[in-house]
Formats: structure tokens, C-alpha cells, sequence
């Protein structure tokens, strides 16, 4: 059976038409898109703090704009947290391209994975937690992607960053 196509009416008036999820009118992202819409009208009638989804890419990052615009129209979250997160927001769409979430081909590797840890009964188990498993200890260190002079670069601007939100956090906090 074949699926029908997204009906989400974009605001220039053009339909989607990406495929539709089986038994379901739109695609994944408007799926997805309307769901998010319900949890912040939830979270907003329900008073819950606001929490911003996981920036892993420009497009999260894009949503995320778009929640704290939401949170702050809604009357969630006030002006100040706003500015805050939209300048955390502006930080982390610059440092989008100094990020890999990829996983490696170590961290893939089953030998050095623990499901679960053991319940601490006794000192036996502790030490058995406190080293690593053998197979552990002969994968290969894991290298940065960056020299020594990016990682130097990245570290000013995250303290750069950083004293820039105090400095908005003290603005903001005089004006009250």
C-alpha cells in the first residue's frame, strides 16, 4: 500500500507533498512539527519550566529558535531568559560547524560497551567497576579532530561567550 503524500500547508501556500507516514496526513517533520506544537501549549498551560530540545545539528538548533520564540510569546519564560537562550542559541549555531556527534568506530565496538553497572555489594565489585575492562584498555586513544591552535581558538571563544552572557545576565539584572 502506498502512502499518500504530506498535507501541511506551508505560509507561502504551497502544499508539502514530502511522503506521508502510513496512516498518518503529514510527513515526519510536520508530524513531528505539530506534536512539538501540542507538548509547548502543554507545558505552557501546565506552568512546566521551559526546556530546549537537544542541539545536535543547524536544523535543532533552527526549532530550538522557534521554541524559545514560542516559550516567550506564550509567556513561559520572560524577556531576559529569552535573550539569554537566543544568544546561547546564536553561540552554539556558530560552533555548529566545531562539532561532530558522529560516533566513532571505537565507540561502536561491543567489547568496551557495559549495559549495566553491577550493584555495589562488596569491595570486589567496586575495584571491578574502578577498572576498566581489558578490552578497554586496547582501543586506541581517541583523537581530536582539532590542532592545537583551533582548540586554543575554541577555548577563547567559549570564555568569550561565556563572559558575554555575564555581561547580559548584569545588564538585565540592573534594569530590574
Amino acid at each position: 500500500m502506498k502512502s499518500g503524500l504530506c498535507n501541511h500547508v506551508k505560509t507561502n501556500g504551497t502544499v508539502c507533498e514530502s511522503p506521508a507516514l502510513k496512516r498518518k496526513p503529514y510527513c515526519y517533520f510536520h508530524t513531528a512539527s505539530r506534536e512539538r506544537a501540542t507538548r509547548q501549549r502543554r507545558a505552557a498551560r501546565l506552568q512546566q519550566p521551559f526546556q530546549l530540545p537537544l542541539l545536535e545539528d543547524a536544523n535543532s538548533i533552527q526549532l530550538a529558535i522557534g521554541e524559545t520564540l514560542n516559550a516567550l510569546l506564550a509567556g513561559q519564560i520572560d524577556h531576559k531568559a529569552a535573550g539569554l537562550i537566543l544568544y546561547g542559541l546564536q553561540t552554539a549555531a556558530g560552533n555548529i560547524r566545531h562539532t561532530d556527534f558522529e560516533v566513532s568506530e571505537c565507540d561502536r565496538r561491543a567489547s568496551a560497551y557495559r549495559p549495566e553497572e553491577p550493584e555495589l555489594k562488596d569491595e570486589a565489585t567496586i575495584t571491578a567497576i574502578a577498572e576498566p575492562p581489558a578490552a578497554a584498555s586496547a582501543l586506541p586513544p581517541k583523537k581530536s579532530p582539532y590542532t592545537a591552535e583551533q582548540k586554543e581558538l575554541l577555548d577563547h571563544a567559549c570564555t568569550l561567550a561565556m563572559e558575554r552572557a555575564r555581561a547580559i545576565k548584569q545588564q538585565f539584572g540592573r534594569k530590574s
